[in-house]
């Protein structure tokens, strides 16, 4: 997640052929969000290294206009980023120069519910992910709760 490391509390799959506009947690700290951070009554890291994990960064792909302002209503309209972060025009212009885009065949998992790994925001242009948590009825079946489609982003949080 960008914002720190807690169990992932849902599951992101494609449900179908995806094409993302991807920005890792790294990026999202050079870029100096982490210290606008403020988290009340939580006991969460600020957005660090990710105990020493490898994420992959690609290099920045050349965005359309369109998407451009696609992704800027995703990460302004993402509630949990908007929450703990002032996302100001200059930082979120920042954020969509160094991301990449990236196709994501149908039923890859991107986040794993229980998982500590998840270094990478997602936003939707194309396609959509399903959003599952493990079924409290039925053990060992997950349970759809969301779909993220179009301009939708996941991986802001721990979900």
């Amino acid at each position: 997640s960008l914002i720190g490391d807690e169990l992932r509390g849902a599951t992101i799959v494609a449900d179908s052929k995806l094409e993302c506009l991807k920005i890792t947690r790294a990026k999202f700290e050079k870029l100096g969000l982490n210290e606008k951070l403020n988290f009340l009554n939580r006991n969460r890291h600020a957005v660090g290294g990710g105990n020493g994990r490898t994420m992959e960064a690609k290099s920045p792909t050349t965005k359309t206009n369109e998407e451009r302002k696609l992704m800027e209503h995703a990460l302004k309209a993402n509630d949990n980023l908007s929450a703990m972060v002032c996302m100001e025009s200059d930082k979120v212009t920042a954020m969509i120069d160094c991301s990449w885009k990236e196709s994501i065949p149908a039923g890859q998992t991107v986040i794993q519910e229980g998982d500590i790994v998840a270094d990478y925001f997602y936003i939707v242009q194309e396609g959509k992910f399903s959003v599952s948590i493990d079924d409290p009825n039925k053990p060992g079946q997950k349970v759809v709760v969301e779909m993220v489609r179009q301009g939708g982003g996941v991986g802001g949080n721990p979900l």
